[in-house]
């Protein structure tokens, strides 16, 4: 066993750990770390906004905006019994219902091409956004940020939705509530941590379209609370 030839495994989670128990796999050598997500720092005193994310915060400080970002869904698809074309268009019925609630939606990226990786999370939402109804508030930030710059615009940001599990832990690390799409027990784990547990979301319910409704109360709440505490 691969596991057994390590001088330790770090897991950022406890899910992964109650997978390898149940598993009857060794886990003397198991380590608890955290999620490097977590150590993007806030900047407040000597960060200075680029011109691309001045836009976006100039567009977010105009209507009340909910972030999100995709993915690739491959390899998970197939284990999930979906297709990369059901997953985005389930996506978008989302965008439409906070749209029509009166949200204008931004897609960041926090996976590009960028060093020859193989994926790049903005042609996702390009294909997304052609099963969005209001093009006019649905907005994709095809620029190359970084994790600072990525956390300033969630900052401004109502609520973040992310299948991307470092965009939700930016989010909040930035104080902005974040639901995390759970496609694998990752997502799981690290909201379950944090007490948050109903915040990572299976994507069964994106998928059969009863996320919408749950987003939508959620989104109200947290901006009835921040009108409130303003």
């Amino acid at each position: 066993m691969f596991f057994g030839r390590t001088s330790a495994l770090i897991l950022r989670e406890t899910v992964s750990r109650d997978l390898m128990t149940a598993a009857q796999i060794d886990t003397r050598k198991v380590e608890q770390g955290v999620d490097t997500a977590w150590l993007v720092e806030r900047r407040h005193d000597e960060f200075v906004a680029s011109y691309a994310v001045q836009h976006w915060l100039d567009v977010t400080a105009r209507r009340k905006t909910v972030a999100i970002t995709l993915r690739d869904l491959e390899p998970f698809d197939k284990r999930l019994g979906t297709t990369q074309q059901v997953y985005e268009q389930a996506f978008a019925q989302v965008v439409n219902r906070l749209i029509a609630d009166g949200y204008q939606v931004l897609a960041l990226s926090t996976c590009t091409s960028i060093d020859r990786y193989n994926r790049d999370d903005r042609m996702v939402a390009l294909r997304m956004a052609k099963y969005v109804n209001d093009s006019e508030h649905f907005h994709i930030a095809m620029d190359e940020l970084n994790d600072v710059e990525i956390g300033k615009i969630l900052a401004s940001c109502v609520l973040t939705i992310g299948t991307r599990l470092h965009s939700a832990i930016i989010s909040m690390n930035f104080g902005t509530p974040a639901i995390a799409i759970n496609y694998e027990h990752k997502s799981a784990g690290i909201m379950q941590q944090l007490g948050l547990a109903e915040l990572a979301i299976d994507i069964r319910h994106l998928l059969n379209g009863s996320l919408q409704s749950v987003v939508g109360r959620y989104a109200q709440s947290i901006a009835c609370a921040k009108g409130k505490s303003g």
